[in-house]
């Protein structure tokens, strides 16, 4: 009895130190499998079709062309998925802390009243039941990350990281450079693939050297393929969603998403920053629209101390928030969305957080097309 007992716990004990062996080791498995790929994908293209191949079928002029379309976006794509695998996706700072402590309980705010709701809960600062804090609007808790994450879209195993408020952005740029450079792999290799161009070389020798190339070339074919299939869901996937400001939690939501605006391009910028030419490049957006902690809504007007807001408590981010439209306007207006920072005065992140938790303001729900409320919203109606 004693002896079946001492091994059930042996046994308890091995599946638990397995457990957490397989949470450390299987991101880290997967990332180098990731950069396994980037190599692979690298060196046949390059050294194996472009050095070797093309020049085995006299075709050196498409060389030069072909080595700069891809190798461009084959960095741009390591370098999004770099930046999205490392960068913090976006947690709850001390001035947070600082802000829910002073204010938890406030009859005029709704800071910390319940808990996390399966719902857009607009204005509303919940306590998450695992961590025991109180998180933002649009934060959800990370199991993998053991933390609220900000804006939180999904936990992604082929980065090992959270995609969250401050590394959306690379996600989506790693899924569409990806993509591009999947399909410019896939094109240009497919005359040499099935044997288009036999006829341009009908006169050479098949050697070893040229079957391992060819053989190279075919893995990578496949290799390519299953990526323009898999990076195509994803990049049509999360991109429909940033076009209406929504993310992958959210489309389990029943209910209207507020925080959705008519001007896509406004939507976007939710997660890009102000359009200019940082939205193609994965760095941090230069003029971003929100902090992560608080977010316009469509039928928000803000009072005019809290329309521009220039300088945050965090260093070096510089925020500009001009959301006012018309709540009862059938036309958004977009000149200004855009309008900066030249004619109002300044006023600190904390004074727009009190905003916009406050109970006195009630935000009207747009409804959220993308959101899909009639294929996932049985998740968001489970008590």
């Amino acid at each position: 009895m004693g002896s079946a007992c001492s091994c059930t716990g042996l046994g308890d004990a091995l599946v638990d130190r397995l457990s957490k062996a397989s949470i450390y080791v299987t991101p880290r498995v997967i990332f180098v499998g990731c950069l396994s790929v980037f190599s692979y994908t690298w060196y046949v293209y390059n050294i194996v079709f472009l050095g070797r191949i093309l020049l085995r079928v006299n075709k050196h002029d498409y060389v030069h062309s072909f080595f700069w379309l891809f190798n461009t976006l084959w960095t741009l794509t390591l370098w999004s998925y770099l930046r999205a695998s490392f960068t913090d996706p976006g947690r709850l700072t001390d001035e947070w802390r600082s802000f829910t402590v002073q204010t938890q309980g406030s009859a005029d705010l709704n800071v910390g009243f319940r808990f996390r709701q399966r719902r857009f809960s607009c204005g509303e600062a919940s306590s998450c039941p695992r961590c025991r804090e109180v998180s933002p609007e649009r934060a959800h808790h990370c199991r993998e990350c053991n933390a609220c994450i900000l804006r939180m879209d999904h936990h992604c195993p082929w980065i090992g990281n959270c995609v969250g408020f401050r590394n959306h952005k690379f996600f989506l740029l790693l899924a569409a450079y990806g993509l591009a450079a999947s399909l410019v792999v896939l094109v240009t290799i497919s005359p040499e693939l099935f044997g288009w161009s036999d006829l341009a070389c009908s006169d050479c020798l098949v050697t070893i050297g040229s079957f391992l190339d060819d053989l190279l070339l075919s893995i990578l074919g496949l290799v390519t393929t299953l990526l323009v299939l898999f990076l195509g869901f994803v990049s049509s996937y999360h991109w429909r969603l940033v076009l209406a400001n929504c993310t992958t939690i959210e489309t389990w939501y029943d209910n209207a998403n507020p925080y959705t605006f008519p001007d896509r391009i406004a939507n976007v910028s939710q997660v890009f920053g102000a359009p200019g030419v940082d939205w193609v490049l994965p760095l941090m957006p230069l003029q971003p629209q929100t902090d992560g902690f608080s977010f316009a809504r469509r039928s928000e007007v803000l009072p005019s101390e809290l329309t521009s807001i220039t300088a945050l408590s965090s260093p070096g981010l510089a925020l500009n928030s001009c959301f006012a439209p018309d709540s009862l306007s059938t036309k958004y207006d977009t000149k200004s969305f855009w309008k900066s920072t030249a004619t109002v005065s300044h006023a600190s992140i904390r004074d727009l957080w009190v905003f916009r938790y406050s109970r006195k303001v009630l935000a009207s729900p747009t409804p959220c097309s993308v959101c899909f409320p009639g294929v996932f919203g049985r998740w968001g109606q489970r008590k």
